[in-house]
């Protein structure tokens, strides 16, 4: 910990004393010749699932958020943070000195520990980003299906109307130009009006990963069901799924063969969220 220092007058005179801010103490700490403690900010890790820059962020605000609640000082949590945030080795030496706080290991994941022997445990997460992190943009970007770059070259899609989410249990029809002619003719549905055919029909689903797998409806599945097919094929990892077409959320009791009138052509969505 850096000094605090007496000094004292003439002879006989009263010693005065310089009290110094925690701040001041750890800029006037001298640091050690080598700095040793790994702060982890170099370590390559991979979360269970992918996350977000803001995701990312949010779990950190969470964890220094809470931690003091449960064990230790608040003074030595606040201390590590900064440490941590810090790129600056000579300034988180310092700042941990300041507080008392030791790395008997040398590396800062394995546990840091007060003057009083409280022991400090700080995740991965806090200390560097994972190699899975996706950008925000492309979350965005992945909810939006492109349905016309899965079309044949020959086909035109276009939505009539613009139903909001609650109105997806009415049929949104989707058709195809006919490049011969200047009409506009309904693509053929995947079950016909009415059909009754319990024989399941292949359908395609891009994944998360931008990976396209192939699933089989029956005209009653619901989304809630497909999902299962997909957990069972080992296609979904753990979390939940959420389904889009054409841009909008599907409900899990939504059927898609009959109030989507779905394609060959076109595929549905699958979001993973945390």
């Amino acid at each position: 910990m850096g000094c605090c220092q007496s000094t004292t007058t003439a002879a006989g005179s009263e010693g005065a004393r310089t009290d110094l801010t925690p701040q001041q103490e750890a800029e006037n700490y001298e640091p050690l010749p080598v700095c040793t403690i790994d702060f982890g900010h170099t370590t390559r890790w991979a979360s269970e699932e992918a996350m977000t820059q803001t995701q990312l962020e949010r779990k950190r605000e969470e964890f220094w958020d809470t931690a003091p609640a449960f064990e230790g000082r608040l003074e030595v949590w606040q201390a590590l943070r900064l440490a941590c945030d810090s790129d600056d080795r000579q300034l988180a030496h310092a700042i941990l000195a300041s507080a008392g706080a030791t790395v008997p290991s040398l590396r800062i994941v394995d546990g840091v520990y007060d003057d009083h022997g409280a022991c400090y445990t700080i995740p991965q997460y806090c200390l560097s980003e994972p190699t899975n992190l996706i950008s925000d943009r492309a979350v965005e970007a992945a909810k939006t299906v492109d349905a016309q770059a899965s079309m044949d070259s020959g086909l035109r899609t276009a939505v009539v109307g613009s139903p909001s989410v609650a109105a997806l249990s009415s049929p949104i029809p989707i058709y195809r130009y006919d490049s011969d002619s200047t009409s506009i003719m309904s693509a053929s549905p995947l079950y016909p009006q009415g059909s009754s055919d319990m024989v399941h029909k292949p359908i395609k689903v891009r994944l998360s990963s931008g990976a396209d797998v192939s699933a089989r409806l029956t005209p009653d599945m619901t989304v809630a069901q497909l999902e299962q097919q997909l957990r069972d094929a080992g296609h979904l990892p753990a979390g939940r799924a959420r389904f889009f077409f054409l841009g909008r959320l599907l409900s899990p009791e939504l059927i898609p063969a009959r109030d989507l009138h779905l394609t060959k052509h076109v595929i549905l969505q699958v979001l993973m969220c945390s």
